[in-house]
């Protein structure tokens, strides 16, 4: 894992020309904040099957949950490990594009950043060069929160869309010392 690690790196800092963070992301859910966009689409089919079959259970929970929403009273629940945040206001074209490859995507990526570049390549590539499935554009900018509690990495679009990825304990080690050797003006601690 470490020498694939390593080979990625390389590949990404010759390619940028700047140092590269590479940490290990696997997805497993999602967490969706845009409007008019329901997160029911990301589910597996047998999570839709329960849904459908609990949904009398759920009244009263949701009734609890619009009166809180209505009072503004939020729940602080934390942010499990594999999950990926995504929100946003309308327009939000490039978040939309960036959830629904991440649907089709592998669950067990790589996730190379440096300050000016996120880009997602699939796991478990030894020969040749790595393969992006998604590459940020030029208007994307990068932050490294490491401590956060919602997420260590976080992607920003010019169009008010954000997404936060929530990594292991080990990978968020990574990120925060490649913070403190890079991330000067870029990174933030909690």
């Amino acid at each position: 894992m470490n020498q694939e690690r390593e080979s990625i790196r390389g590949w990404a800092t010759a390619l940028w020309g700047e140092p590269a963070g590479v940490v290990a992301f696997q997805r497993k859910r999602f967490k969706l904040t845009l409007p008019n966009r329901q997160d029911i689409g990301t589910w597996s089919i047998g999570k839709k099957i329960l849904y459908v079959l609990a949904f009398p259970i759920f009244i009263p929970y949701a009734i609890i949950l619009y009166v809180l929403n209505f009072w503004e009273i939020y729940p602080k629940w934390p942010t499990r490990t594999g999950t990926l945040t995504v929100r946003g206001t309308l327009p939000y074209g490039p978040a939309i594009d960036f959830v629904d490859l991440m649907k089709k995507a592998p669950k067990k990526s790589w996730v190379v950043f440096s300050r000016s570049h996120v880009v997602f390549v699939q796991d478990g590539l030894d020969q040749g060069a790595p393969v992006p499935f998604w590459q940020s554009g030029p208007e994307l900018n990068v932050e490294l929160t490491p401590g956060a509690e919602e997420g260590a990495l976080r992607i920003y679009w010019p169009e008010h869309g954000q997404a936060v990825l929530k990594l292991s304990e080990e990978e968020e080690a990574l990120v925060r010392s490649f913070a403190q050797s890079y991330g000067e003006g870029w990174s933030r601690f909690r």
